[in-house]
């Protein structure tokens, strides 16, 4: 048809690269829509009033709420609680993946948008004085403020083009700034990489997931077959549940002793910018109002671990494809990132840190792997040292 051969050329022998074949050319005109992000109610966490949410936090009869017996009515009323009181004290704006630097923010954007309301008006004014220098009109006895009626619009188009130029001064060392301060941050060692990898996505322009997926010949563009497709894929990568028998007395040396202070310790060193799980519970609350929340968490691990009983969304996960290598196209070519409850990873903190306690004494002194401060370094240094004394 007409609208994809226009511009239809072959090329030279070698103008494409070294071959036997000849290239063509030819350009595609099709009228393709781009799909726009969907807006998002999201916290505002750098507007947080965390003084206030402590306070109404520390108010709370946590034992009263938490005495039931069901670990599920205990975690939904803690979520509740948390999730309403979070609502009051930490603004929402509504939000939208698009393409634009990870430090342009409400500042930056309300900035923005005084100086294009300056530039606008500044426009409209000069767009009023050039039509009326255009028009020819005699200045006699009938009209004699004319000449100060100019003179009013000229001072007030010089004021406006002073105001900005000093917005759009102030918008650039705004951004400037944010740009800096964005790279920087003192309770997280991996913010540099994280803002470097946002800053190239916001830059390139371009989506994690291509549009169009496929796997097994099935093309898929909706989100939800997309996602059905690489659950579909994720799930045949694993393999069938392992089945020990293994006599174990589980009636023996099984209590664990919950502390306030050891819970708190940790909410206090989690990274507050990991992505929260299906609880939604993100790590800044966690962090901001560990003093506060150390105590409900406390008793939660306690029932649960007495009860033997553990919340769907702590065993729950939010999959995330990563894209590893080849084309982005098929789902064959990303591995699956399970995103967690942050509160399970403090419940198992604790757990691991009691049986490491009990089982230590049973470890062999040359094993490195899984065990705090130990590592391939730690390792490595040992025979490096003996295979060096060989040698001499």
């Amino acid at each position: 048809k007409q609208w994809y051969q226009r511009r239809v050329a072959v090329g030279d022998e070698n103008s494409v690269c070294a071959s036997d074949h000849f290239p063509v050319f030819f350009d595609v005109k099709a009228n393709v829509r781009r799909k726009q992000a969907a807006k998002r109610e999201i916290l505002n966490y750098k507007k947080a009033d965390w003084n206030s949410l402590n306070n109404e936090l520390s108010n709370i009869p946590w034992h009263s709420l938490l005495s039931s017996s069901d670990i599920e009515t205990c975690w939904h009323n803690f979520k509740l609680t948390i999730d309403n009181a979070s609502k009051k004290h930490i603004p929402a704006i509504r939000s939208k993946d698009g393409f634009k630097p990870p430090w342009f923010d409400s500042d930056v954007y309300d900035i923005c948008r005084e100086k294009e309301r300056i530039r606008l008006e500044l426009k409209a004014l000069k767009k009023k004085r050039d039509s009326k220098q255009q028009t020819p009109m005699n200045v006699s006895k009938s009209n004699p403020n004319k000449s100060s009626q100019d003179r009013l619009h000229i001072d007030k188009i010089l004021r406006l083009e002073l105001k900005f130029q000093s917005t759009r001064r102030e918008m650039k060392r705004l951004i400037r700034s944010k740009m800096y301060s964005n790279f920087s941050d003192k309770q997280s060692e991996n913010t540099i990489t994280k803002k470097f990898w946002s800053y190239v996505k916001a830059s390139s322009n371009s989506h994690r997931i291509p549009e169009i997926v496929h796997y097994n010949d099935v093309f898929k563009s909706d989100f939800k077959d997309q996602g059905d497709l690489f659950n579909s894929f994720f799930y045949e990568q694993f393999s069938s549940p392992s089945n020990y028998k293994i006599d174990i007395n589980y009636k023996e040396k099984n209590q664990v002793h919950f502390s306030v202070s050891d819970v708190k310790d940790i909410i206090k060193n989690l990274d507050p910018n990991k992505a929260p799980g299906p609880d939604q519970i993100h790590g800044k609350i966690l962090k901001n109002c560990a003093s506060a929340l150390c105590t409900p968490l406390t008793l939660l691990f306690q029932s649960s671990f007495y009860t033997c009983s553990i919340p769907n969304d702590w065993k729950t996960a939010n999959v995330v494809p990563v894209y590893k290598k080849g084309s982005k196209n098929s789902v064959q070519n990303y591995r699956p990132i399970s995103l967690t409850s942050l509160i399970m990873k403090v419940y198992e903190k604790i757990i691991a840190a009691e049986l490491l306690k009990r089982v230590n004494s049973k470890i062999n002194p040359t094993q490195h792997g899984f065990l705090p401060l130990k590592s391939c370094e730690s390792q490595l240094l040992p025979f490096e040292f003996k295979y060096f004394q060989q040698l001499l």
